[in-house]
């Protein structure tokens, strides 16, 4: 059974985009790292403390919902502002005010996956400035 955290590739791939480590709800552990577990209240720096050996090396995972709430609600576009929609058909920011003549669709993420999808949506977001997790 697949968990709903993003994948060591994926986790990695957040941390290059500039998100802070500290937001991450999960960990998953080098011996056996296909399996996540949750950290109570999202301190992964903490939990680090915690671990003094170097053979039970942590890697910060992110939840799906975590990562929903790390994304903006509302994208402010040119034309019009853009809000989130998460579905069971995708995520993407879709116009909040349609006009003709122009995409009402920005930062649609791609695959059958939510996590991976999210990712899309986040580095979009990141590469466009539009994404700060402070």
């Amino acid at each position: 059974m697949k968990d709903c955290f993003t994948t060591l590739e994926q986790s990695a791939k957040l941390i290059e985009l500039g998100l802070d480590i500290c937001t991450a709800d999960g960990y998953r552990n080098g011996k056996n790292p296909t399996i996540a577990h949750t950290i109570e209240y999202h301190d992964f720096n903490a939990l680090l403390k915690g671990k003094k050996s170097t053979m039970d090396k942590l890697y910060p995972c992110w939840s799906a919902l975590r990562l929903i709430e790390l994304m903006p609600p509302v994208v402010q576009g040119f034309i019009s502002d853009f809000r989130l929609v998460v579905n069971r058909d995708g995520v993407w920011y879709e116009a909040i005010q349609k006009k003709p003549g122009y995409n009402h669709f920005i930062y649609d993420g791609e695959g059958d996956d939510i996590i991976a999808k999210l990712v899309d949506v986040i580095e979009m977001l990141k590469k466009n400035n539009d994404f700060q997790n402070e």
